[in-house]
């Protein structure tokens, strides 16, 4: 009877703690993905991998700067990072999008690289928009090239594909690799906090009815 008992309480503690370790893997997924607009690493992956963009002269946008300059770029993107996530930018010639129609000239020159800004700092004095001083993450983009930002910290960043140069249409692709995904400290702090749970639960099981631990 005691071998049995004994079993039935391990059983237990076995589930009380893999539910524990359940609840901090679904506490950190939702922080994640609940708490912003940007795109994640996977959500990239999950739509095809590489996402293609026509761009040109034509979408060359230039706006005014805080430090009294300007800035050129092509695109901003909302990221929605976790440290270790990879976001990679390829400028490739041409016109390489599915179903898109020839455009011409093709790029044969490019002079581009990828910066971060803070949006919350732009200003807005119609028809001024004025930027704040960026942070260069990646440099040397040149056509057929491709640069990374890499991910330190987890949260909202807003990438800058920022152009010194393009003279004809070319397409623009971004992926993503991110690392295998690993419990983090808060996860391990959630599971060892239900191991002390469920040892205390087994004292008290057993000293109700008489079972030395």
């Amino acid at each position: 009877m005691n071998f049995i008992r004994r079993w039935a309480v391990m059983k237990w503690l076995f589930t009380l703690m893999l539910q524990m370790l359940c609840l901090g893997w679904a506490t950190s997924a939702h922080a994640q993905d609940g708490t912003t607009t940007g795109a994640t690493c996977a959500a990239i992956n999950n739509t095809g991998g590489a996402q293609k963009t026509v761009v040109g002269p034509d979408n060359v946008f230039t706006v005014s700067t805080s430090t009294g300059g300007t800035l050129r770029f092509l695109r901003t993107i909302s990221l929605f990072t976790r440290p270790g996530d990879a976001f990679t930018v390829t400028l490739s010639p041409g016109v390489s999008e599915s179903g898109a129609p020839a455009l011409t000239p093709v790029a044969t020159v490019a002079q581009w690289r990828l910066e971060t800004f803070d949006p919350a700092l732009i200003t807005y004095d119609p028809p001024t928009t004025t930027y704040p001083p960026t942070t260069i993450v990646a440099s040397g983009g040149t056509l057929g090239s491709t640069l990374t930002y890499k991910a330190t910290t987890a949260g909202l960043t807003h990438l800058l594909i920022t152009v010194d140069q393009l003279d004809g249409y070319a397409t623009l692709t971004a992926g993503c690799t991110n690392p295998t995904s690993v419990p983090t400290l808060s996860q391990i702090a959630l599971a060892l906090l239900g191991l002390l749970v469920a040892v205390a639960a087994v004292r008290s099981n057993a000293g109700r009815h008489g079972l030395k631990p």
